[in-house]
């Protein structure tokens, strides 16, 4: 499926610039893009409802707590 959106100049030419290196088309860079950016927003999404739910938790181990190696 295809689809159209509008993309600022520079953004464009830059993507272009970058896509050509890559030796990639600028749709899969587009779409690279958009899934790294919906997968670290879904991800601060998640930090975020356990922030709320764990406001005030302790997150040190204690200092009974030790390493082995």
């Amino acid at each position: 499926m295809i689809h159209d959106c509008l993309i600022l100049d520079n953004v464009y030419y830059t993507a272009e610039m970058v896509a050509k290196k890559q030796n990639i088309s600028r749709s899969k860079l587009y779409t690279k893009a958009v899934k790294d950016y919906v997968n670290k927003h879904q991800k601060s999404h998640i930090t975020e409802a356990l922030s709320s739910i764990y406001p005030q938790e302790e997150s040190s181990l204690g200092s009974n707590f030790c390493f082995r190696a």
